[in-house]
């Protein structure tokens, strides 16, 4: 099959499940440091690194029940693995997905 990759809120995700009764598999990529957000972009100074790893922090903190999935890793190549490997097992035929309705 075939997927799309969105960089969304988690407010967006809340939105997709809550409104649309949409679940998409929703995969958080997880800085493992502040340098390592240094790593990935160059251009980044140590206090917006330190910024935006607190904010990732926050996000898994507040959104954390809506991710299929949290991902860290070492290199680009680990998180491309990793992310492929959720992809492909949340892929499968069947997904189970929450429901509101009473079973009986």
């Amino acid at each position: 099959g075939r997927h799309c990759i969105l960089d969304v809120s988690g407010n967006a995700i809340r939105r997709l499940q809550s409104i649309a009764n949409i679940y998409p598999i929703a995969v958080f990529v997880k800085p493992q440091t502040p340098h390592q957000i240094m790593e990935w972009d160059h251009s980044i100074n140590e206090d917006d690194a330190h910024t935006i790893y607190q904010r990732c922090q926050r996000t898994e903190q507040n959104f954390g029940d809506l991710f299929t999935a949290v991902v860290s890793g070492q290199t680009f190549e680990d998180l491309i693995r990793r992310v492929l490997n959720v992809i492909a097992e949340q892929s499968r035929p069947h997904a189970w997905v929450p429901s509101r309705a009473q079973v009986f």
